[in-house]
């Protein structure tokens, strides 16, 4: 079974696909996180990308305002990067399954 098949339950074959279709194209990748964190983990660079703002911010002045020897900060925090892409994921499929559902109340379609 899919990631995203609990939040399809209920819903009809048309907004199922247009879940899935809004879903893959929104959806953070393990890889792109990764990839970043090897590239500027020290400066936050993957939390920019899963939008977590704040926190890509907390460690990009750590490092700059330290002279990067708390970096490891960074480093250690790519130990997380798979909890973090899966809970962006996850609030990104309920907020698409609400948004459809709602829509689908609204009698939108």
């Amino acid at each position: 079974m899919n990631e995203y098949y609990p939040y399809l339950n209920g819903l009809h074959y048309a907004d199922s696909e247009m879940f899935r279709q809004q879903y893959d194209k929104q959806r953070k990748k393990k890889r792109v996180a990764y990839t970043l964190w090897a590239i500027g983990g020290a400066f936050g660079f993957h939390r920019f990308y899963l939008k977590q703002y704040y926190a890509g911010s907390v460690l990009a002045a750590i490092t700059v305002f330290t002279f990067g020897l708390f970096g490891i900060v960074g480093i250690l925090d790519g130990f997380n990067i798979k909890f973090h892409v899966g809970h962006y994921n996850n609030d990104l499929a309920i907020k698409l399954s609400k948004n459809i559902r709602q829509k689908y109340l609204k009698g939108a379609y």
